[in-house]
């Protein structure tokens, strides 16, 4: 969403409201479809070798400045990494909240 164009207000408004509505929720999942090109999984069978976004999943959209105490810690899946021989593994810490600077 771009906030300089007036055709975003509405979308604006309703996606960011905190706490979400459900049409906010809704609304903020159909525009990450698609502006990113996804697939959610409520429209059908994805086409072949696309994977759908979970029902389940819920997006959320924030101004910079008006964010609630979520926070999400995504965790890769257990025994998901390929061999060590294939990488260098390195530990690392990378927070998405905006004041942090990496």
């Amino acid at each position: 969403m771009d906030s300089n164009e007036a055709q975003n207000v509405a979308d604006r408004a309703l996606c960011t409201k905190v706490p979400p509505t459900e049409a906010g929720l809704t609304r903020a999942r159909e525009l990450w479809a698609k502006l990113g090109d996804f697939f959610l999984a409520e429209n059908g069978t994805p086409p072949k070798d696309v994977i759908a976004i979970p029902k389940t999943t819920v997006i959320r959209v924030y101004e910079l400045t008006e964010r609630d105490d979520l926070v999400t810690i995504v965790l890769p899946e257990k025994n998901g990494l390929p061999p060590a021989s294939q990488f260098e593994p390195v530990d690392y810490y990378r927070c998405t909240y905006w004041p942090y600077i990496p």
